[in-house]
């Protein structure tokens, strides 16, 4: 069973948008969209292999790659995600889920994973620019390049793997940049932290002009 560079079957754990849920043997080398028709897939859109750290594929455009060591190494874990679910949404969550991972010692993985997290929520608001997408990429790369553990190494591949499969889902929600100001630069809450902190100082300078007059 198998093929010649993967020999045997393959147990994986199927969840999501699927009518049959559940553990399942495969045969490695079998398709995409036949591991989805057997686990009866509800209009499939999205399947993450191998987990929030493995690879967002489109069905649509790669439903006939194999689960193999040469393609898709799954490591047991295939989630289905159909038409109706928010994509952004997942990502998002996925790189919450990292965040909250993360062991902090490295601040590559500490820093950077709060960074692409905010990001997807600049996206996600409407509020990102093309510069914020080629940020995710150059955090990405600095991410995976020095992270001391695998957490780290792989905790961007939810934003570029979807960013690669799904470019015009990031795409549709990018607005153009109107003025030397980046749009995911709120003006309005900096003026009003601006007008908070300056209210607070003269509180307190005519606090010690009060108290030094007595």
């Amino acid at each position: 069973m198998g093929t010649a560079e993967s020999a045997g079957t393959r147990l994986i754990s199927v969840s999501g948008d699927v009518e049959k849920p559940g553990i399942y043997e495969i045969e490695w080398g079998i398709s995409l969209k036949d591991v989805l028709e057997l686990v009866g897939a509800r209009n499939p859109r999205v399947a993450q292999i191998s987990g929030p750290s493995g690879e967002c594929v489109s069905v649509a455009r790669e439903g006939n790659r194999t689960f193999s060591y040469k393609d898709l190494s799954c490591n047991g874990s295939l989630m289905v995600f159909s038409y109706e679910r928010n994509l952004l949404e997942i990502v998002r969550h996925f790189i919450h889920f990292f965040v909250e991972e993360s062991c902090g010692i490295c601040t590559p993985c500490r820093a950077g994973n709060v960074e692409l997290y905010n990001k997807m929520s600049l996206v996600i608001e409407g509020r990102a620019v093309e510069q914020d997408l080629e940020e995710i990429f150059e955090w990405a790369k600095i991410i995976r390049g020095s992270s001391r553990c695998g957490l780290g190494t792989t905790s961007p591949k939810p934003i570029i793997t979807s960013l690669q499969a799904f470019p015009e889902e990031y795409k549709q929600k990018l607005v153009e940049q109107n003025g030397p100001l980046l749009a995911s630069f709120d003006l309005n809450a900096a003026l009003h932290e601006f007008t908070v902190a300056t209210n607070t100082l003269q509180g307190a300078e005519t606090a010690q002009t009060v108290e030094g007059s007595k």
